[in-house]
């Protein structure tokens, strides 16, 4: 051990000269699995995001169509309009 007590496992003990005092730097392998398990997030995280991302926006286009069609069907069969059914009857005086 040196002289700054103790260190925690996995560590490495580096000195900065310029400043006189020192740092713990992980080791080697506890670099590589933090690294591997980020990676690991990451990709479970697109596996899981993608297809969610995909399924909301054809839920999304098939809402805004839907909402179309209503639309048209309310605007063909308000008065007037192309299926209100009524029939065209003309007044004659």
């Amino acid at each position: 051990m040196d002289s700054h007590g103790p260190q925690p496992p996995g560590t490495v003990r580096v000195t900065i000269t310029e400043q006189g005092r020192s740092v713990r730097v992980p080791a080697l392998l506890a670099q590589f699995l933090a690294l591997v398990f980020f990676l690991g997030l990451l990709v479970v995280g697109l596996i899981v995001f993608i297809p969610l991302a995909i399924i909301a926006g054809v839920v999304f286009l098939i809402t805004l169509v839907v909402v179309w069609v209503r639309l048209k069907l309310a605007r063909a069969r308000s008065p007037n309009g192309p299926l209100d059914g009524r029939r065209n009857v003309r007044v004659r005086r």
